[in-house]
């Protein structure tokens, strides 16, 4: 069974809350350089409003990224699920929440799915707002950290 690897990547360092990391999830296949990549992207600064972004076939790691963490391996039909699961998330327009708190909805609705390892969403959530060195320590330890 072929196994498709679900990353959380994280881009920028994070180091303040008003320059935050940007997070995104990489759906990628082993053995490729390549994969689909799914994100929310800011289209209003001052309202804080967030569209949904989809990417087939970007270069795989992200050049220039601060790492990725493996959130879970798939098998084609578990990540033909999880895509159909994160596109159905609705971007932030709330004016607070950014893309670190998509990613965890959509995490949230991968576990309640069961995509993902049970506990995973609890985990992510005490990792929205920190640096991304800091969030790659913590899942050094719990999770795989490429």
């Amino acid at each position: 069974m072929s196994k498709y690897e679900l990353y959380i990547v994280l881009e920028g360092l994070g180091h303040s809350e008003h320059h935050r990391s940007h997070w995104s999830f990489a759906f990628h296949y082993p053995g490729t350089l390549l994969a689909n990549v799914h994100q929310v992207l800011l289209l209003n600064d001052t309202r804080r409003f967030y569209h949904y972004d989809r990417r087939d076939g970007v270069p795989h790691p992200t050049p220039g990224s601060e790492g990725k963490v493996l959130l879970a391996r798939l098998t084609v039909n578990q990540c033909t699920s999880a895509q159909e699961i994160i596109s159905r998330e609705l971007p932030p327009r709330n004016g607070k929440d950014r893309c670190q708190d998509w990613i965890l909805n959509c995490v949230i609705a991968l576990e309640v799915a069961e995509l993902i390892e049970p506990g995973a969403s609890e985990f992510l959530g005490g990792c929205v707002g920190l640096d991304a060195a800091t969030v790659l320590a913590r899942f050094d330890a719990q999770w795989t950290v490429a």
